[in-house]
């Protein structure tokens, strides 16, 4: 409600997500420092009474006085939500259509090592990850860790081949 809603900087950022609320001011505050001239985030807000969680784009423009000093910004907020759901539920939809092809893959495989990486390379590339590991616990030694295949980016450090359990998952 416009009539509910002072218009302060402060105010500004009472109504977005506490998680997002750092990040918008940083950016907003390094837009000032740096004399950009416009800044632009997409972000989360609560909306009130009922607490509910929408999706925004926001777009903010300094405006300058004759000396070229910012005096004010303008902003506007577009709700985006329905389109930040829409990605999530492809990007949802990708990954189970990844689970599924990889699965029919595996149950008539003959070249079960090579398939194993292409499927880490894929897992990668649909997560947008760099790196993707198999491991395979050490015969005979329930507290370690084999490494059995891995999709490594060309320039990284090769994985140690064993891992100890306790040291890498102390809950266990």
């Amino acid at each position: 409600d416009p009539n509910e809603f002072t218009v302060t900087y402060e105010a500004f950022l009472n109504i977005i997500h506490p998680e997002d609320r750092a990040a918008v001011d940083e950016g907003y505050l390094n837009s000032l420092r740096e004399g950009k001239d416009s800044y632009e985030i997409e972000h989360r807000i609560v909306r009130k009474p009922d607490d509910e969680i929408r999706f925004v784009h926001n777009k903010c423009v300094h405006e300058r006085d004759k000396d070229g000093m910012i005096f004010r910004s303008v902003g506007i907020m577009q709700d985006i939500t329905e389109r930040k759901l829409a990605e999530e539920n492809e990007e949802r939809l990708r990954f189970e259509t990844l689970l599924s092809d990889l699965s029919a893959r595996f149950i008539s495989s003959t070249q079960v090592d090579s398939d194993i990486h292409d499927s880490l390379r894929r897992v990668c590339e649909c997560l947008s990850l760099d790196i993707s590991t198999l491991w395979q616990w050490e015969p005979g030694n329930p507290l370690s860790l084999q490494l059995s295949h891995s999709h490594l980016p060309p320039d990284f450090p090769p994985l140690p081949e064993h891992m100890d359990v306790p040291e890498y998952f102390p809950w266990n």
